[in-house]
């Protein structure tokens, strides 16, 4: 009888955000985006890539609009930027690769809100823009429970005084986590 594999099949975004980020650490070289499949080419979106390494994050980095042509362009260029540009981690190294787990999340529905009682943080994420700044919070941070919160660590990640002018942005957003079993998301 033939051994099966016990390798799980992961989402194209998922291989390809691995892939991506593989290929510029180990070689310094940027992935090309594969060809659209007949018929099924998603529209361009914004994207988050998040590296996670023994469940604790190690990099993130996205964007709330497309600012690539495709989808799969955006994946690339935000996994990228995980991966070497995150300010807040020092660039990866090849030694870590084996250790990462991916998360992609595609945005959705991305519209402006006058009251922040609209927010619904384990459902949605939060952009706050004020003036050239931008803090994003994505649906499900772990420790982000209430809008009030979503909105305090989203002017942080800003730099934008909770007195300044700034606009709210709620979005939904369809996540992918690699199956690998190399990370476990926090139960709510």
């Amino acid at each position: 009888m033939p051994k099966t594999s016990k390798q799980q099949v992961q989402h194209p975004l998922i291989r390809l955000t691995r892939t991506a980020v593989e290929l510029v650490v180990r070689e310094g070289r940027i992935a090309e985006p594969p060809p659209p499949e007949k018929g099924k080419a998603e529209p361009p979106a914004g994207v988050f890539v998040t590296i996670i390494k023994d469940n604790e994050l190690r990099g993130c980095v996205g964007t709330i609009q497309p600012t690539q042509p495709t989808l799969e362009a955006e994946v690339i260029a935000n996994a990228v930027a995980a991966a070497l540009r995150d300010p807040r981690f020092s660039p990866l190294q090849m030694a870590e690769l084996p250790d990462l787990a991916y998360v992609v999340d595609v945005v959705e529905d991305l519209k402006r809100i006058h009251e922040p009682g609209q927010l619904h943080p384990a459902e949605e994420g939060l952009a706050v823009r004020g003036g050239h700044r931008l803090g994003v919070v994505l649906p499900r941070t772990s420790g982000i429970d209430t809008s009030e919160a979503q909105i305090a660590l989203a002017l942080r990640r800003a730099g934008i005084d909770p007195g300044d002018i700034y606009s709210l942005y709620r979005f939904r957003v369809r996540r992918y986590i690699e199956a690998s079993g190399k990370y476990q998301p926090a139960v709510s």
